[in-house]
């Protein structure tokens, strides 16, 4: 594989730090890997932010929050300064549009999960679980597919009934066919092109069934299924960011996420992308807490070989790289260089047998080995990186 820094040829960063493989996004509602989170957590700013140093919920875009006597409903009022990078307001109605984006099947969020099990309704509405007699809203396709992420129309009624029928294009299965009563009238629907029904992209519980509502333009107020205690603290989580809906609709998915179109709500925006090479981060002179944020300039590098990071690191080529080659930990220890930062890490390493061929299809032969393995010694002189001897897939410090 070919790779390439152009270093020289632009304006030198003020901090420069490998971000190891390249990214897949920076919609905060797809990205899941964590150097994508580093640059979308620059990017976008939650409800709350993490302590740096206790991980603890601070304010963010709420300057302030209380929570009901039962623990379930969180009133969040948000700054009068937070700000979109291209100066408009940020609004409550900003983290209802996202929410709801998020929460839409359509998006397919893999780590959708984390607003889904805790918020009131969420679950039923990201699986499009409907019920007959309850409120839905049905989405008809796009008008614009030039712009995709953009909803359709849609319109709001009762759901009246729903009955399975052969599918058009293949007769071993069965599509829905609902039948939702609109302003007095009944109107049959499906997501296939079905005889004497209208196409629909979907149809979902009404969103007004979610616990979110938006009090006023900076009051904004979530009801959650049970008392969670980690809950503030999720939505500071970068999957639970706002995205601007301009944005999003003049340009669509995935344009909306390129430099030149982007608008984000962080520390920082996004200045360009290069590929196999870096993304560079400037200083976002809209974000409410600008003053304190010192480095104006952010390269982040995409490094997958940690021998490179570690060579252009010790060239004082990067500032900071995030991982160090296992062959070369021993070295660094025994030099007790000051720059080393050694961290715990909740993972669990093992070996892996093929368990369906003889003797280790025995069970008692798979347990002496495991009993007859000297961890401590594979640690002492193989790893040599003072991990912890496991003896269970989770983690020695989760127990």
């Amino acid at each position: 594989m070919g790779w390439a820094l152009s270093f020289g040829t632009l304006p030198p960063a003020d901090f420069t730090f490998s971000n190891e493989t390249e990214i897949k996004s920076v919609d905060p509602a797809v990205v899941t890997g964590v150097p994508d989170s580093r640059i979308v957590m620059s990017l976008f700013e939650g409800l709350v932010r993490w302590d740096p140093k206790t991980l603890d919920p601070i304010p963010g875009v709420a300057e302030r929050w209380e929570l009901s006597a039962d623990k379930r409903v969180y009133t969040f009022h948000l700054r009068h300064d937070a700000k979109w990078s291209d100066g408009s307001p940020l609004t409550a109605r900003d983290f209802y549009y996202s929410y709801r984006r998020l929460l839409d099947p359509k998006t397919a969020s893999e780590y959708v999960y984390q607003l889904s099990r805790y918020l009131k309704g969420a679950q039923r509405y990201n699986s499009a679980e409907v019920t007959v007699g309850e409120p839905v809203e049905v989405e008809f396709k796009n008008a614009d597919q030039a712009k995709p992420g953009a909803r359709g129309a849609v319109l709001k009624g009762e759901l009246v009934a729903s009955v399975d029928v052969p599918d058009p294009h293949d007769d071993t299965k069965t599509v829905p066919v609902r039948t939702v009563k609109i302003d007095g009238h009944e109107r049959k629907y499906c997501a296939e092109d079905v005889p004497e029904t209208e196409r629909v992209e979907q149809i979902l519980p009404d969103f007004d069934s979610v616990g979110i509502k938006v009090l006023d333009d900076y009051t904004l107020e979530l009801t959650i299924n049970d008392p969670t205690p980690y809950f503030l603290s999720l939505t500071g989580f970068q999957t639970l960011s706002p995205v601007n809906q301009k944005c999003i609709e003049t340009h669509g998915y995935p344009a909306w996420t390129k430099a030149e179109n982007l608008v984000c709500n962080g520390s920082y925006k996004l200045t360009f992308r290069h590929l196999r090479d870096r993304i560079r981060l400037e200083k976002n002179p809209y974000y409410w807490n600008r003053d304190a944020v010192q480095l104006n300039i952010v390269d982040a590098l995409s490094l997958s070989a940690d021998t490179t990071a570690l060579n252009l690191y010790l060239t004082r080529k990067v500032d900071w790289i995030t991982t160090v080659p296992s062959t070369a930990i021993p070295i660094i220890l025994r030099e007790k260089r000051p720059d080393f930062h050694p961290a715990v890490e909740l993972t669990t390493n093992f070996y892996r047998f093929n368990v369906t061929r003889p003797p280790l299809t025995d069970p008692r032969v798979r347990r002496a080995l495991s009993m007859g393995l000297n961890r401590q010694n594979i640690i002492d002189t193989v790893t040599q990186m003072n991990e912890m001897p496991a003896y269970s897939l989770v983690p020695p410090l989760l127990k």
